[in-house]
């Protein structure tokens, strides 16, 4: 099978030398798998309605506008059929989990949660807490890069084998 093609779009604000389009930077005749970060995962969801889109990545999904719970955007989730992954910090003002979860349950799409433990809508988890685990930032994005492999894995090179709907999680 080619490899897939990832299509990467940081958030608002953050440069193309950032380190996770500079992890994703790949080129294929594959499958088109979007990766966008904040604002760039919700413009990949928007471009899912339009184009042929194996699978999306959405790290640090911007759910709610501003961080008002009250102003929700999730109106292209809800329309969405393509396979989406959400990478989410448990600090994330902008998204929070119970909100996302609320809406993950009526999507039509398979939609599976990563939760990272500590983190905030950049996936940084504090430095006391990563202290108090033992862990490095570096151990918490490699788990990151892993379930998104394993996303991958599961959801673009196996075809159209069905896949049932998990949630994982990040202990940092």
């Amino acid at each position: 099978m080619p490899r897939p093609l990832f299509l990467f779009a940081p958030g608002a604000g953050a440069p193309s030398g950032h380190r996770w389009m500079q992890q994703w930077k790949q080129r294929s005749n594959g499958p088109t798998i979007l990766i966008g970060k904040s604002m760039g995962g919700r413009i990949g969801c928007h471009v899912a309605l339009e184009e042929k889109v194996q699978a999306l990545v959405c790290l640090g999904y911007p759910l709610c506008g501003a961080g008002d719970r009250t102003k929700l955007r999730d109106e292209v989730l809800r329309a969405l059929r393509t396979r989406i992954l959400f990478v989410q910090g448990t600090h994330d003002p902008l998204c929070p989990l119970d909100i996302l979860e609320s809406v993950r349950s009526d999507m039509k799409a398979v939609a599976v949660l990563h939760v990272v433990e500590g983190a905030n809508h950049s996936l940084i988890v504090s430095k006391r807490q990563l202290q108090a685990s033992g862990q490095t930032q570096e151990d918490v994005d490699q788990r990151i890069l892993n379930v998104i492999a394993q996303f991958i894995e599961s959801n673009v090179t196996d075809g159209d084998r069905k896949i049932k709907e998990t949630e994982t999680n990040t202990a940092a």
